[in-house]
C-alpha cells in the first residue's frame, strides 16, 4: 500500500489504524467505560488523589488503542474527569 503512489496520506493512515479520533461521542464512550471499570479509582480521585487522573487518562488511551486526539478541553478524558462530582 505504501508503494502505491495513488493512495493519499489519509487513506494510508486509515488503513493502518492510526487516525486520531476527535469524535467527542466516541471519547465520551471510552471515558464512561473507564469510569465504570475503575470505580474504586474514581472514588479515590474524588477523595483527593488527583494523581489518578494520569492513570484514568491512560486507561482511556488503552481503550481507544491510542487513537483519541491529544487536544485538551472539555471534550477530552481530562476534561471529563475534572467534572466528576
Amino acid at each position: 500500500m505504501l508503494a502505491d503512489n495513488t493512495a493519499n496520506a489519509a487513506a494510508i493512515a486509515e488503513a493502518l489504524g492510526v487516525v486520531q479520533v476527535q469524535d467527542t461521542s466516541a471519547i465520551d464512550g471510552w471515558v464512561a467505560e473507564t469510569l465504570a471499570a475503575h470505580a474504586a479509582e474514581v472514588e479515590r480521585y474524588k477523595g483527593g488523589e488527583t494523581k489518578l487522573l494520569g492513570f484514568l487518562t491512560g486507561q482511556v488511551m488503552k481503550r481507544s488503542r491510542g487513537r483519541r486526539t491529544q487536544s485538551r478541553g472539555s471534550g477530552t478524558p481530562e476534561g471529563a474527569f475534572r467534572l466528576i462530582p
